[in-house]
């Protein structure tokens, strides 16, 4: 089953990019998104990475949770049971 880490409190500055090479330094990333936010500039704020060995997402939660990353201290959780679905967008139908 496939398995997020969200990552709260992330900073204006933050990248996707940044963000995944903060958490390959734990193990091997497939995936990390920055939620995208109203504004075109802005994000969320929050977002989630993917691992690809899932004996890493432990160590990556208990080493970079209050990890210092573009002047933040990250909040790294695993990620809700509906944030774990794979698709991407819910939506209400009327």
């Amino acid at each position: 089953m496939l398995k997020k880490i969200y990552i709260g409190k992330i900073s204006p500055t933050t990248t996707d990019q940044k963000l995944f090479d903060h958490f390959s330094q734990i193990g091997k990333v497939t995936s990390a998104t920055i939620t995208k936010g109203i504004g075109p500039e802005k994000h969320a704020g929050h977002g989630y990475v993917i691992m690809e060995n899932e004996k890493d997402i432990p160590v990556a939660i208990q080493k970079l949770n209050n990890s210092t990353l573009d002047g933040n201290r990250l909040l790294v959780i695993e990620a809700h049971s509906i944030d774990q679905e794979k698709r991407q967008h819910y939506y209400r139908r009327f």
